[in-house]
């Protein structure tokens, strides 16, 4: 059901920005399809695990006592 839902808004919202290509009104429908695929790289963005805390688990000490290791 609930993807008969997502098909049946896609294609009202299909007939909806043909509607207004067609009235010369392109460039709202391009807005509207960039909040859309804005939308989708967020939500794709959110479901990541997130990567950034172990990458910067690493405090100046360590990054030092790292550097100076490397000297050696």
């Amino acid at each position: 059901m609930k993807s008969f839902f997502f098909i049946a808004s896609i294609i009202g919202a299909l007939g909806t920005l043909y509607y207004l290509y067609q009235r010369q009104l392109g460039a709202i429908s391009f807005f509207i399809l960039s909040i859309f695929f804005f939308s989708l790289a967020f939500n794709q963005l959110s479901k990541r695990p997130d990567e950034t805390k172990t990458d910067q688990s690493l405090t100046n000490n360590d990054y030092i006592k790292k550097s100076e290791r490397n000297k050696k």
